[in-house]
């Protein structure tokens, strides 16, 4: 191979003790020791142009024959030629802002594998911190996870309650599509069904639940111009706004549902927007709700919200 580096331009190398010449910079790339514990020489390749809509890790390469994401998953990079391009095109939709999950095909979320494309939202740490709360106060026999998109949420809580009975809804046939591909894929046990959350009707009116669950779209659409390209480009807008006019037209409907279906005593999680954590809370007061905490996610911001049925 040519001295000219696969990686774009970008990339940076740090080496210890010595730098290698540029040559020997692409043989270690393009034959790598895959049996070595450590780098072979220190080498390491470190690009810098990963975008996550939550966060910003970097990704390393090196010539141990891995890939690895920080927080994430480590792969496994042969020494071909068609790796080599597999690299660059990597890189290439990196810069151009695609997330990482996309690229990758799935994300981690809850200790689960977990498809991730366009048809719905990239599963987030907030949701993690979502559902670990939920978990605190189970098991539940019955739960409704309202506006479901990829099914993490109740997929992440079959993991932990096997014998809860669990159904996903959500107004979108893209995101359904993608939740029962998840729970093919992780073998659990959920039911997905199409609903409109701001008009829930039907069977639903006679279900009664141990919890419901939900993470809507709480994004005002005054706020469109503060959302990263990363995902506004590739992250269904319906999933993500609501008119300025009322941005929490979602939690009034669910509120609303949980009222009458609820069991005596059962649970409402809310992942939330900061911004309007008090008027949720008080909505949760005049509807008759009891229990009421509000939750900070890991950056310090009122991120959930539960609440018991009286």
């Amino acid at each position: 191979m040519s001295g000219t580096s696969p990686v774009a331009k970008n990339a940076t190398w740090t080496k210890s003790p010595a730098e290698p010449t540029k040559s020997a910079k692409a043989t270690a790339l393009t034959r790598p020791n895959l049996s070595a514990k450590t780098p072979p020489n220190g080498l390491m390749i470190s690009i810098a142009t990963v975008v996550d809509p939550r966060t910003s890790p970097s990704i390393f390469a090196s010539p141990s024959g891995r890939f690895k994401i920080p927080n994430s998953t480590t792969y496994t990079i042969l020494s071909s030629e068609s790796d080599l391009l597999f690299i660059r095109s990597y890189v290439h939709r990196l810069k151009n802002n695609e997330p990482f999950q996309h690229i990758h095909g799935t994300t981690i979320f809850f200790g689960l594998e977990l498809i991730c494309d366009k048809r719905a939202l990239i599963p987030r740490p907030e949701t993690e911190e979502l559902l670990a709360w939920a978990v605190e106060f189970g098991p539940y026999k019955t739960i409704a996870d309202l506006c479901t998109g990829s099914g993490c949420i109740a997929l992440g809580l079959k993991s932990k309650f096997s014998e809860s009975y669990i159904t996903g809804l959500d107004i979108s046939a893209d995101a359904l599509s993608l939740a029962r591909e998840n729970s093919k894929l992780t073998n659990l046990d959920v039911e997905f069904n199409h609903a409109d959350v701001l008009n829930i009707n039907g069977d639903l009116l006679d279900k009664k639940w141990g919890c419901i669950i939900s993470n809507p779209p709480y994004i005002p659409t005054n706020e469109r111009e503060s959302i990263a390209e990363n995902v506004l480009n590739f992250e269904p807008e319906i999933s993500l706004f609501v008119e300025n006019e009322n941005p929490i037209i979602f939690y009034e409907a669910i509120v609303k549902y949980a009222k009458s279906n609820l069991s005596e005593n059962g649970f409402l999680f809310f992942e939330i927007h900061p911004e309007f954590s008090a008027e949720i809370s008080d909505l949760l007061k005049l509807k008759g709700f009891i229990n009421i905490e509000l939750r900070k996610d890991l950056q310090g911001k009122n991120r959930m919200i539960k609440a018991q049925n009286a």
